[in-house]
């Protein structure tokens, strides 16, 4: 066993039940958790921008990114939409304050870039958390929809643990099924080892464990929506994936970072799952409605 494998296994060990801990406490730990990872992953995004000869607000960005996380626990999306807003408002007016004008451009696109990639998309895994007990507190209508689907009390625990699921069975199903009969490639300019039979390899595992989770939850969901959830979770997670590598062979560099030791950066673990919560949570507020 090479010393990486074991740092990796190690890593894993340690994170892998602490992660399932605060996901399954939910509220303040699992918003912490999310905090904690909206705060390293903008800051290592900065670090690859400022590589590139970009100067993003660092310390608002921050700041700004770690509030959204904030807001949508403690409010509402109508919140957040606001939080939002006064974010990007306050970019471009934060930047009229600094002396060299010639990186004004430069500066205030990089940092929305950061808060919006970052802070803004991974909010919504707080949203799908707290998924239940929000949409019961909106109307009469939404929490009988919710009790007639017979999804158990805790709403959000049961669709968060189907994302995430499915976000890393996709990846280990798209890595087997492209290691052994991938040929055509599916983005060979940005990740030369992906394939499309990797990609239609991840999408039927993401569906047979979206099914399986809602088996194992006895939660009574449809299966047609467990399937359309895998679909998405598969189709945007890959994209999630491709626009990380994108970064990445853009700043030439292999992994984004060294907060997870052999498993890379943050940005790293978080790529298919900043894009696969946001249009899942969308996509249970139009069924739900």
């Amino acid at each position: 066993m090479t010393h990486e494998l074991k740092l990796r296994l190690m890593t894993a060990a340690v994170a892998v039940p602490i992660l399932l801990v605060l996901i399954y406490v939910g509220g303040i730990p699992f918003l912490l958790l999310i905090t904690t990872f909206i705060i390293a992953g903008i800051w290592e995004l900065n670090r690859i921008l400022e590589s590139r000869g970009y100067h993003p607000q660092r310390k608002f960005s921050l700041v700004a990114g770690a509030g959204m996380a904030a807001v949508a626990y403690f409010s509402n999306p109508l919140f957040l939409n606001l939080y939002l807003t006064l974010a990007l408002l306050a970019i471009l007016i934060i930047q009229l304050t600094r002396r060299d004008v010639s990186l004004a451009i430069n500066g205030f696109s990089v940092t929305i870039a950061g808060v919006f990639y970052i802070g803004w998309l991974l909010s919504h895994a707080v949203l799908v958390r707290n998924f239940g007990l929000s949409l019961r507190t909106e109307s009469v209508k939404a929490s009988l929809i919710l009790e007639n689907s017979h999804l158990g009390h805790d709403t959000g625990l049961f669709f968060t643990v189907m994302i995430l699921a499915c976000v890393f069975l996709n990846d280990t199903g798209a890595y087997f099924a492209g290691k052994n009969l991938g040929k055509r490639k599916l983005a060979p300019t940005i990740s030369p080892n992906k394939t499309w039979e990797g990609f239609w390899g991840g999408l039927v595992t993401s569906w047979v464990t979206a099914c399986l989770v809602n088996l194992i939850f006895r939660a009574h969901f449809s299966y047609l929506h467990c399937l359309a959830i895998g679909t998405l979770v598969a189709v945007f997670g890959t994209l999630g994936d491709l626009v990380e590598s994108l970064i990445k062979r853009d700043a030439k560099i292999k992994d984004s970072g060294t907060f997870f030791p052999g498993h890379g950066g943050v940005l790293d673990r978080l790529d298919s799952i900043l894009f696969s919560f946001p249009v899942v949570y969308y996509y249970l507020r139009i069924i739900f409605s």
